[in-house]
């Protein structure tokens, strides 16, 4: 009897081993122990460890060109025909992309979810321009059986700036891997304080307004030591910025780093200032699984991971320095304060946003969809 399948389309190289690659093969076993097998199709070749993963399920992939036009959609449908997939579920494409619809029609796919991973906000319109997006959710929604968002954030978004139908639209947390992002064995050094910022260095980070903050603590005396991880574009203007802020002997960059369980561990508060509309925030959600105090701005979906009335870390309003130097002297003040909040970090990361627990709920709302 031949097995029944999903699709899981992408544009997406699975090169390595993070939480997407972890994320599609334990939703692939998970679904097989159903009687589903899992056709992928990448952007690019797997790295070694993906595929053998795939061959390990009999999980079979295909490739398809990025981006993904017509004529693409065209031939990937007539190669998914062969393997009569029931669902196909997508990651990183838009859900405005026409390529889906074809893919859908002409693979004879029943059920389409796609999968909205994306940053931003939907920008504001003419009201022109708002009557011919409210049409385009509507087109979208009459060959998108679901809308899964990976925040509140997203989801809401999703319905009033893109205008799909609340009822298509849920919410599915991204997972970490519990495993791997832990709280360290032995206690955390108690002089001096570090705080911490890893991602790209560019602006929308907003590693100036940190910076800033740094200044205002130096400026009242305070001592501790800033660990700053990753590379970008602004990586030179950000370095003339702490020798400006007369920041030099407590900052310390550490370019791009390929340990970051080992820095997450090491830092007593993780900053994470961005002021880009994050979708989710991986840099939140790891930290927090590493026991780290974990301060974020309202930017996005972040404040959702550390709990929005501040459970399990605190949140500040975006690009304002001086709120959060306040937070951060606070916090010195208060070790016991800074340890509570990485305990409820960790139990609310195994909670929320453990991989298991991520894959568990995908499983559950595409056998649903396939039932």
């Amino acid at each position: 009897m031949k097995q029944q399948t999903v699709v899981q389309l992408m544009d997406f190289i699975p090169n390595s081993w993070r939480s997407m690659e972890q994320l599609l093969v334990g939703l692939a076993s998970r679904l097989q122990r159903e009687g589903w097998q899992t056709v992928h199709v990448f952007t690019g070749e797997p790295g070694p460890r993906m595929l053998d993963a795939l061959r390990a399920l009999d999980s079979p992939y295909l490739l398809v060109n990025d981006p993904i036009g017509r004529d693409d959609a065209v031939r990937l449908a007539a190669q998914l025909q062969a393997h009569e997939p029931r669902l196909v579920q997508t990651h990183f494409l838009s859900m405005f992309n026409p390529a889906l619809r074809i893919v859908k029609q002409r693979s004879g796919a029943r059920r389409l979810v796609v999968t909205d991973h994306s940053s931003g906000l939907v920008s504001r319109k003419s009201p022109p321009m708002e009557v011919l997006s409210r049409l385009r959710g509507r087109w979208a929604a009459g060959h998108i059986d679901r809308v899964i968002g990976v925040s509140d954030f997203v989801c809401h978004r999703d319905v009033e700036g893109a205008h799909m139908p609340a009822h298509k639209v849920t919410r599915i947390y991204n997972g970490v891997d519990v495993g791997r992002f832990l709280p360290p064995v032995q206690a955390r050094a108690a002089q001096p304080l570090t705080l911490g910022f890893i991602g790209h260095l560019m602006p929308q980070k907003g590693l100036s307004t940190l910076l800033q903050a740094a200044a205002t603590l130096r400026a009242r005396g305070r001592v501790f030591r800033l660990l700053i991880a990753g590379e970008g574009p602004q990586a030179a203007d950000f370095r003339a910025e702490v020798q400006g802020l007369g920041l030099g002997d407590c900052v310390s960059f550490l370019g791009q780093i390929s340990d970051t369980v080992a820095f997450y561990q090491q830092v007593d508060v993780l900053v994470v200032p961005s002021e880009w509309e994050e979708a989710f925030g991986f840099v939140v959600a790891e930290g927090a699984a590493c026991g780290a105090c974990v301060v974020t701005s309202d930017a996005g979906g972040m404040p959702e991971i550390v709990g929005t009335q501040g459970e399990a870390g605190i949140v500040f309003p975006r690009g304002q320095a001086d709120a959060l130097a306040d937070i951060l002297g606070k916090l010195m003040d208060d070790p016991q304060r800074r340890e509570q909040l990485g305990r409820q970090a960790r139990a609310r990361v195994e909670q929320h946003f453990a991989m298991d627990v991520t894959v568990e709920a995908y499983a559950q709302q595409l056998l649903s969809l396939l039932a």
